[in-house]
């Protein structure tokens, strides 16, 4: 920067002493050469300025080698920078190509690394299927060892069942010698057995029949027990007097009905004439008060209150049971400890259900049937079922009746379920006997 000022400042200089030497030449009116003065003044103009420009450009080629270079060499500059523009072509050339080689290099790597996770991925999935593979081998020979096993084991029962086989043909052929030889005496023995039950009939008949001969010599013959139901029904009150009366008195003309029956039937006849039902002189009244003031469902029941003989007038009483639950679903009714070294089980089994009858008809208020019961109980099936349970336990258990379901004194049959426990040994002692109430 200095050195630019001071040439600008040595060219205004120049200029300035030039143009005040063409100012002295004019008006002094000066010829150079023999030229005219204006002529003369332009000349000294032009050579100030050539002056100027030769002054500077000395200035300049003695300040920088650059200059001096761009003077005076030049052309070999210019051969330099064409050669060199030359090499940089070939250097462009030369990049480009690998720039060209360096992408399909680098796709190529991108190539291959693509290839390279597919491989991977592909050998991941191969060590998957081959874990797999392998946990089915293994899966497979543990199915097979355990197959080979139950093949050895089957074997082996093959093997017993075939010794078995061949002693019970063994055995049966020695049963069939044996069957042949008591094929005659069964046959004699069930002619011993068929003569000794017609024996048998024929003093069972005798006993019976001087039994009833000694009942109607001493007591007449009986009818009724003490405190059996003639009949039992459920019958509906409306809640008023007349509706109650009418209820009552058609219950009483069938328990009437019933008793005539079983009257004529007991002295031999198709039916007692006459009314043969008795009640007290206030039991009409106060269970037609009941009735009366109890609208809803009822259980009503005739009873006999004493024993009746033949002949003889049937006393009974009237008992109301207002509809309610009898038992829920799983109460225990009745139960018993059966041991099989006293009596027979089912014996044992019968009698817990006629005490359930007896119970259910006591406590429960349940309606009855015809015949006297609550209902069937149990089927066959499970009787059976009850009764083989305790053979195979072969000592004393405790036996419990209980309700299958929720059962209204009005709405039975009452159906219950037999649960067989077994007995600790401490208490068998003292459980033994008859059935107990629920």
């Amino acid at each position: 920067m200095a050195f630019i000022g001071a040439l600008l400042v040595m060219a205004g200089l120049i200029a300035f002493i030039g143009d005040r030497v063409g100012m002295r030449v004019g008006r002094r009116r000066l010829t150079l050469l023999g030229l005219r003065p204006r002529h003369t003044s332009v000349v000294i103009t032009v050579l100030t300025g050539v002056v100027i420009a030769g002054l500077s450009l000395g200035m300049l080629v003695a300040a920088s080698n650059e200059v001096r270079l761009a003077l005076f060499r030049i052309d070999e500059i210019h051969a330099v920078l064409a050669d060199n523009r030359r090499q940089l072509e070939a250097l462009q050339q030369e990049l480009d190509r690998r720039q060209r080689a360096l992408a399909e290099a680098t796709a190529a790597r991108d190539e291959a690394e693509a290839q390279r996770d597919a491989a991977m991925q592909e050998r991941a999935r191969a060590e998957s299927e081959l874990k797999q593979a392998q946990s089915l081998l293994d899966q497979v020979q543990g199915e097979l060892a355990s197959a080979r096993q139950e093949l050895a084991r089957t074997q082996q029962r093959l093997e017993k069942t075939r010794q078995d086989l061949t002693f019970q043909v063994a055995r049966v052929q020695q049963l069939q010698e044996l069957g042949e030889t008591l094929a005659a005496r069964v046959q004699d023995l069930e002619q011993q057995v068929a003569s000794l039950r017609r024996t048998e009939q024929e003093l069972s008949d005798a006993i019976i029949a001087l039994w009833g001969t000694a009942q109607r010599l001493h007591y007449g013959s009986l009818v009724y027990r003490h405190g059996e139901i003639v009949l039992s029904e459920v019958i509906t009150s409306d809640g008023t007097a007349e509706g109650a009366r009418e209820s009552l008195l058609a219950f009483l003309r069938r328990v009437e009905s019933v008793a005539s029956a079983r009257m004529g039937q007991a002295q031999g006849g198709e039916g007692a004439q006459g009314s043969v039902v008795r009640l007290r002189p206030d039991e009409f009244d106060e269970s037609l008060a009941t009735l009366a003031g109890g609208k809803g469902t009822w259980v009503v029941r005739a009873r006999v209150d004493g024993n009746t003989l033949a002949g003889e007038a049937v006393v009974v009483q009237i008992e109301l049971i207002p509809r309610g639950l009898a038992y829920q679903a799983g109460q225990v009714v009745a139960e018993v400890v059966v041991d099989p070294s006293r009596e027979r089980v089912e014996d044992q089994v019968l009698a817990l259900l006629g005490r359930t009858n007896e119970l259910a008809i006591a406590y429960g208020g349940m309606v009855t049937g015809p015949d006297g019961t609550v209902g069937k109980l149990v089927s066959a099936e499970e009787f059976v079922r009850v009764v083989e349970e305790l053979r195979q336990m072969g000592r004393p258990a405790r036996v419990v009746a209980r309700a299958e379901r929720d059962t209204y004194n009005t709405e039975g049959p009452l159906s219950i379920r037999l649960d067989v426990e077994a007995l600790s040994d401490a208490s068998q002692a003292g459980k033994r006997g008859s059935p107990g109430s629920g």
